[in-house]
């Protein structure tokens, strides 16, 4: 077994070589300031040799080899300091760093002091002013791009809005639980309007990726010539009119999601290039050379059939499945009639805020927004309720209402939320009705109906009925 004095032997001298293979200066005292050990880069930077330094006193050496030692501060202190310390051998100005160790009785035992010269700190500085303004003139669209990308994540991290009661909605939402530890590619399908960004938008929201960028890309909003230069970026010089060099979609969103709106509308021609970027995780600028490195993960969402499309050969078979790796399909809103009360009444909440009103909604109301087919989803009712709000004039909607706004003119065309009344009405109704067929008389009805001519009289007006 190893004595003590081996142990330590061995320790200072692993000390020694870990030390002199440091850049910046390295320097220990004692805690009563006494110089321990110097390594070369401290000889390398001051000028000062071990043996002019190495066993005296800091307090001896101040004013005669160094200036502003920040040992005898650390000592009287006993905390970390910061200061411009000077060598008076080679006149050197360095960034000086003293910190105290103290030994198990809480007593100082050693001043470790880290030394850095000037001259590599500007340095440093002006290499990175250099890197900022080239970056500044090169892609100054990108961090214009950054900040309303920070601010929109900002957004959607605090305002969830995936509204729902149903048992689709339910399962839908466990799904995206399920993902929120997990990178992989999503496909959202769905009609139109039924609110498949706002799942996105929750995805992200639950991802590990929530402080990266989110960036949202309509395919079928860009036109065919300009989408591969707005998603990939160019190089200048690249075509006519490429005045400077564009910083891509895709590379902007590096390490973050990216929600592919309408994939189905993605060019044929494009396809292949934006498989690639999803698999190899890099793609070239137009009329670049060098390969770009894009850590992204990828929600794609479509109203159209992307199986069938991609075995028409409108659509790439390998894009198709890689993107298809967790589907989520969003029922339309006439097949989640649940949703549809909870939706309208945060809905009617929003837009009161917005314009300052205090409506509220009539039972039969909700019957009818349940009877409406509603062809335009969660848009077309949000749209509607929006219009209810601004154009009533009363504290109440009701059903009349609501069938003006969408255009019903025969509410009873409509099936209603059932109730016992409402149903008792309609049968009352349709035997008043068949009982003054034929132009039967009041007198005659009733008899056939088994009740007085007054009750007649009074029902056919409570019904609108002529005799």
């Amino acid at each position: 077994m190893e004595n003590k004095s081996d142990m330590d032997f061995k320790y200072e001298l692993n000390f020694a070589e870990i030390a002199n293979s440091f850049h910046d200066a390295i320097f220990v005292a004692s805690g009563d300031g006494i110089v321990l050990f110097i390594n070369k880069a401290y000889t390398r930077i001051t000028g000062i040799e071990p043996q002019e330094i190495v066993g005296k006193s800091v307090y001896n050496l101040e004013g005669t080899l160094f200036e502003n030692s920040v040992t005898p501060k650390v000592i009287k202190s006993g905390k970390a300091v910061n200061s411009i310390g000077r060598s008076l051998k080679n006149k050197r100005e360095m960034l000086v760093s003293g910190h105290p160790i103290f030994n198990e009785d809480g007593s100082l035992e050693y001043v470790v002091v880290n030394d850095r010269e000037m001259q590599d700190l500007i340095r440093i500085e002006t290499e990175l002013k250099e890197t900022r303004e080239k970056l500044k003139d090169v892609s100054k669209d990108k961090f214009k791009r950054e900040l309303e990308l920070e601010h929109l994540r900002k957004k959607l991290l605090d305002d969830s809005q995936i509204i729902g009661a149903s048992d689709q909605i339910a399962q839908v939402l466990m799904t995206v639980d399920q993902l929120k530890d997990t990178d992989v590619n999503v496909l959202i399908t769905g009609e139109t309007g039924v609110g498949k960004e706002v799942i996105s938008n929750e995805l992200f929201r639950k991802s590990t990726r929530n402080h990266r960028p989110y960036l949202k890309i309509n395919c079928a909003a860009m036109p065919e010539a300009l989408i591969e230069s707005e998603l990939f970026g160019h190089e200048k010089g690249a075509f006519t009119g490429a005045n400077q060099r564009k910083i891509g979609l895709l590379e902007l969103a590096d390490g973050g999601t990216v929600l592919l709106d309408e994939i189905g509308e993605l060019p044929l021609t494009l396809q292949s290039k934006f498989l690639r970027a999803i698999q190899q995780k890099e793609f070239m600028r137009i009329g670049g050379r060098e390969a770009i490195r894009s850590d992204i993960r990828i929600i794609a969402a479509t109203n159209r059939d992307l199986k069938k499309m991609s075995d028409e050969g409108l659509f790439r078979k390998d894009l198709y499945y890689r993107l298809n790796v967790v589907p989520i399909n969003i029922e339309p809103l006439r097949k989640r009639l649940d949703d549809i009360k909870p939706l309208a009444t945060y809905f009617l909440d929003r837009f009161n805020r917005k314009y300052g009103k205090f409506l509220k909604m009539s039972p039969d109301a909700f019957s009818l927004l349940k009877a409406y087919e509603w062809p335009g989803n969660v848009r077309e009712l949000e749209n509607v309720i929006e219009r209810l709000v601004v154009v009533s004039a009363s504290n109440s909607i009701d059903s009349n209402e609501i069938a003006k706004v969408v255009a019903i003119e025969n509410i009873e065309d409509y099936r209603f939320e059932p109730s016992l009344k409402a149903e008792l009405d309609k049968v009352e109704k349709a035997m008043l009705s068949k009982a003054l067929e034929g132009g039967r008389t009041t007198y005659e009805a009733a008899k056939l109906l088994g009740i007085n001519q007054s009750s007649v009289v009074r029902k056919m007006k409570k019904h609108q009925l002529k005799g």
